[in-house]
């Protein structure tokens, strides 16, 4: 019964009770379904048209269609009737073009990003950087780096629980494009381990290393990891791209702060990541590197579709993996 207020275009099934008998039909949403009197009428006028003609010519449409037919076609329509393409995190230049071609786009995040080769952690402008770097310098904190490379094996098994405690501590792993422990994907990635003085695990970074980018990917922290200890992990991973002459190394993205003139959908989508992320904190920990920033944007055929995106987006993230 909830669903009975949700508008689909053209028809939507209705569950009720009467005398204590349930009962579903299936409405014809004709008039509803216009978004103006015009379009209303003209959609009047259509489904009228169309009706009469069919009584007409067909007497009894039991004997051209099974009811077979009839319920695949019910049930084709109910999971892809509202099927449309949606583009998520792209880049200005595609954002334009879709925007050119009638689609309707959003703002959904901005990608910290710089180039590790000219990376440095001298100026005014990374001081906050330095001192999270002396403390965990400090703290005798060692950095091993793993890549597909190395003959060195990755400490599975403790990495597991530090990525099961940081799960547990946040409400879960997050889906879709947001990463989560996933071990069987590492023998591709570039990973920085953080030990304690007495060798315990404290801590990784995974990155995502092409020839052209490096992509930082997981974050995890143990309990006892010491202050500035992500942000020495991360340097270690930025230099490392830079001595290897990669040209662009993405922090990854956070998303855009939620605002109230947004459209509900979009607000949503927003404010899920935005709770899914940690965005807040997010973003002060990736402006320590003083990156660019770059906007990336939501797109649809329509602001229908692009609603029903921004909702499948936010569900698929904040699922349950």
């Amino acid at each position: 019964r909830m669903h009975n207020g949700t508008v689909y275009r053209w028809n939507r099934p209705c569950y009720g009770v009467v005398d204590n008998i349930a009962h579903l039909r299936i409405e014809n949403r004709v008039f509803p379904a216009g978004p103006t009197v015009l379009d209303e009428m003209a959609n009047a006028a259509f489904f009228y048209g169309l009706m009469s003609a069919f009584g007409d010519q067909y007497d009894d449409i039991r004997k051209l269609m099974s009811f077979d037919d009839a319920k695949d076609n019910f049930l084709n329509a109910a999971r892809s009737g509202l099927r449309a393409p949606v583009i998520y995190k792209s880049g200005a230049r595609l954002a334009g073009a879709a925007r050119a071609r009638g689609w309707s786009v959003a703002a959904v995040a901005q990608e910290a990003w710089l180039d590790p080769r000219s990376f440095t952690t001298a100026g005014g402008r990374l001081s906050g950087l330095r001192r999270k770097l002396r403390k965990a310098e400090a703290a005798g904190i060692t950095v091993t780096a793993v890549t597909p490379a190395s003959p060195q094996s990755l400490p599975l098994d403790e990495m597991g629980e530090i990525a099961a405690g940081w799960a547990k501590a946040h409400g879960g792993e997050r889906g879709f494009s947001m990463g989560r422990w996933a071990p069987d994907t590492l023998a591709w990635a570039h990973v920085y381990l953080a030990h304690g003085a007495d060798g315990q695990l404290l801590g990784f970074v995974t990155v995502h290393a092409t020839p052209r980018e490096h992509t930082l990917d997981l974050l995890r922290a143990g309990p006892d990891a010491p202050d500035g200890l992500m942000y020495l992990l991360v340097t270690h991973a930025i230099e490392a791209a830079g001595r290897s002459g990669v040209p662009r190394f993405s922090l990854a993205a956070v998303p855009v702060a939620p605002d109230a003139a947004d459209p509900a959908p979009l607000r949503l989508l927003r404010s899920r990541l935005e709770a899914a992320a940690g965005a807040g904190g997010l973003r002060q920990f990736k402006q320590a590197f003083a990156p660019n920033w770059e906007t990336l944007y939501i797109a649809a055929p329509s602001l229908l579709a692009l609603a029903a995106g921004a909702l499948d987006v936010a569900r698929e993230i904040t699922r349950d993996i």
